[in-house]
């Protein structure tokens, strides 16, 4: 506790602590010494095994939970505390169960906790954001799928699109359309056009323009800067165009549409329905 900032300082970056007039090799060797010192005291009680258990499963544990050093040394004192209560109370209750077995089991077990559903590093929580990622970029592909095929219709021609040109465009299955479908009907960015196709409402529109705007600023962005071949941009603006923020949008606007509001043309030809 008197030391943690030097501590931290010299684990992080023992030069610029250095630099900084910190005795760090006085100190490395204080917080080393401290280490030495604990485990040459736990290893005649409680083991080899143990003792690296519980010096390392709670750290790593408290790691998947919380950024902030200071908050993940408490944390993991804590779990090390809930660890070793969890290991003797499970030995104390059932016979031929060594508590310095069940102590380090708990701790794994706490562990794989940790790994699987800690709010910002587990495994689930990666999944969901990953899942949650994906189903927004399929929408705005959607989106802009319904965009170009109505921007490449005749003037006048209403009629909605259809699932199988939505299909051949996008290269989907029809159970991903009609779950994207359903989405963007739930959001209210689709309605239905008549009985056999789907047009974009009001608000779709207005989504539908801003995503093709920034796939096309892409676009022009690659064959100008990057001199990428035009028929060759498309697929590479796809993986990209999710990323850009509003300050890149804006960049890219100023550099390559002026004052101009209106929409930019592709910088190569869309397809046709």
């Amino acid at each position: 506790m008197l030391f943690f900032k030097e501590f931290k300082l010299v684990s992080f970056d023992g030069s610029f602590a250095s630099v900084q007039g910190f005795p760090a090799l006085t100190l490395d060797a204080i917080m080393m010494g401290l280490i030495v010192i604990t485990t040459v005291i736990g290893l005649p009680a409680v083991g080899v095994v143990l003792m690296a258990a519980l010096l390392i499963i709670p750290a790593v544990s408290a790691r998947f939970w919380i950024d902030n050093l200071r908050g993940m040394v408490v944390l993991s004192g804590g779990i090390g505390l809930l660890t070793g209560l969890a290991g003797t109370w499970l030995s104390s209750r059932y016979d031929d169960l060594p508590a310095g077995a069940v102590i380090v089991l708990s701790g794994a077990a706490l562990f794989v906790v940790s790994v699987f559903v800690a709010p910002k590093k587990g495994i689930f929580a990666r999944a969901f954001r990953r899942l949650g990622t994906g189903l927004h970029i399929a929408e705005e592909h959607l989106l802009r799928a319904f965009f170009e095929i109505e921007e490449c219709r005749e003037v006048g021609k209403h009629s909605g699109v259809s699932i199988q040109s939505l299909i051949q465009r996008r290269s989907w299955s029809v159970l991903t359309v009609r779950w994207l479908l359903w989405r963007s009907l739930w959001s209210g960015d689709v309605k239905r056009e008549d009985s056999d196709g789907w047009c974009l409402s009001r608000k779709g529109r207005e989504r539908a323009a801003d995503v093709v705007r920034r796939h096309r600023l892409w676009e022009i962005f690659l064959v100008e800067q990057a001199s990428i071949a035009p028929d060759h941009v498309d697929r590479d603006a796809d993986e990209l165009e999710h990323l850009l923020t509003d300050e890149m949008i804006q960049e890219l606007e100023r550099k390559h549409m002026g004052d101009t509001a209106e929409l930019p043309a592709s910088v190569h030809p869309v397809e046709q329905d």
